[in-house]
């Protein structure tokens, strides 16, 4: 087996029988231009016709591209096969087939499944979106981990899937956003080299061979969350921590191909030209356009009524009165969802708004049903008080996402259910007491 590095999340595992790539990410931005590659990609025409499979992990814009999937070769998309997590929605196979491809094929969590003669893959879902994908071919293993954060029993469900041996694990080494927390706080730094220890933690309760630093190859890019790129962890941080634990850790760089049966693999130029690229002041950074408040007003409304025929009054009362500051704009907002108010309000000022952000952050996080979830991973917004609220905010804007929805003629379907036990079956109980404990 061999993996080849092309970008963030972005993977070609090559089997003896197949090649499977993973998250395509190739052009633009992502979390509404809030992401941008780093280093950039540089994908060989030729390495279309070699690719079986396309697996997309989850519908995070880093992993579902869709510029990137577009844009791809119509022939490339009639011939390859997608594969996705069976969820409880079929908002993401139709989405596939809108982009034009042809074939997807949906694997049930933690269910072993046989691609070719000689390789095998599962899925193995993590909380309400994160996925990972496991693969086996003639003796060798890849565990691609993306984003996920499994606990100790997740750990022992996967390496029973790998009979105990993981050649290869892929995992996300840097930070992927800012819930609110202020510039220059201990948190951010604290959260940074604590994803470090996960790192290593991920490591030995998967027993893991090598670890392949992954899923964080970009920079945040505009002037509001330019900051966070402070506390970025490089790849040699990563090294150097790996190193002081005696674990085994390989670098790859965009395009670099590392062969699981290379005992000898040298990844000391890749480390050079990483730290060649660590000066983050020398990139692009853009700004955000205003965006009038009729317009972020009918927005909102538009999102309310949605959410008013999708979840019971009593859920949706959760969703109280905050007061958000306009940077660019120079004004303050007061709006509920329970109550059904937007207005301005000229007694709140930076100084004593619940959120602080600029204007089209705010005006997406409710325009689009991905937009709250934007906010945290782009970094997007400061929140300064009544956090209790906006946690839930963020819990039902993911729920709803997600299409999971809480009345009664959704939430008993024989789709929800299906999904519902599927997840219970294999550790979703202990995934989400976990899951309340980091909240």
């Amino acid at each position: 087996m061999k993996v080849k590095l092309i970008s963030q999340a972005s993977a070609i595992i090559t089997c003896s029988d197949c090649k499977i790539w993973t998250d395509p990410w190739l052009v633009g931005k992502a979390f509404n231009n809030s992401w941008s590659l780093h280093p950039k990609p540089n994908f060989k025409e030729e390495w279309y016709n070699e690719i079986d499979y396309l697996w997309i992990s989850h519908e995070h814009p880093d992993h579902f591209h869709i510029e990137t999937l577009k844009n791809l070769p119509a022939s490339f998309k009639e011939r390859v096969t997608v594969l996705f997590q069976k969820k409880n929605s079929d908002k993401m196979p139709n989405a596939f087939k809108r982009l034009g491809f042809k074939t997807v094929k949906l694997l049930t969590h933690s269910k072993l499944t046989k691609l070719t003669d000689q390789t095998e893959v599962f899925v193995y879902q993590v909380g309400i979106m994160d996925s990972a994908l496991g693969v086996k071919n003639k003796g060798f293993s890849v565990f691609n981990m993306n984003d996920c954060e499994p606990n100790a029993n997740d750990y022992k469900i996967i390496s029973k899937k790998f009979d105990s041996k993981i050649d290869a694990l892929l995992n996300q080494f840097s930070l992927a956003g800012n819930n609110g927390s202020r510039e220059n706080i201990p948190q951010i730094e604290t959260k940074a080299k604590g994803i470090l220890q996960n790192m290593i933690t991920d490591h030995k309760g998967l027993n893991a061979k090598i670890t392949i630093p992954f899923a964080s190859f970009v920079y945040f890019s505009s002037i509001t969350n330019k900051y966070i790129n402070a506390y970025h962890n490089t790849v040699s941080d990563v090294k150097n921590i790996f190193d002081q634990e005696g674990l085994g850790l390989k670098a790859l760089y965009i395009n670099d191909e590392l062969d699981l049966n290379n005992e000898n693999y040298d990844d000391s130029k890749a480390l050079k030209k990483f730290e060649e690229q660590s000066n983050f002041a020398s990139l692009d950074y853009d700004s955000y356009p205003e965006i009038s408040f009729e317009t972020i007003k009918e927005g909102f409304f538009k999102r309310r009524d949605q959410l008013l025929l999708s979840y019971p009054k009593f859920i949706l009362n959760k969703l109280g009165k905050m007061s958000v500051f306009l940077e660019d704009s120079n004004y303050g907002i007061s709006f509920s969802m329970a109550s059904g108010i937007i207005e301005k309000n000229l007694d709140i000022s930076i100084d004593n708004a619940d959120l602080i952000m600029h204007s089209q952050p705010f005006h997406q996080a409710f325009s689009t049903t991905w937009g709250v979830q934007t906010l945290g991973v782009g970094a997007q917004y400061f929140i300064e008080k009544n956090e209790s609220t906006w946690k839930w905010y963020r819990l039902i804007t993911n729920l709803n996402n997600s299409e999971i929805y809480l009345k009664s003629k959704y939430l008993f379907s024989k789709k929800m259910f299906n999904y519902t036990v599927a997840r219970l079956k294999a550790n979703g109980i202990s995934q989400l007491l976990y899951r309340l404990k980091k909240a």
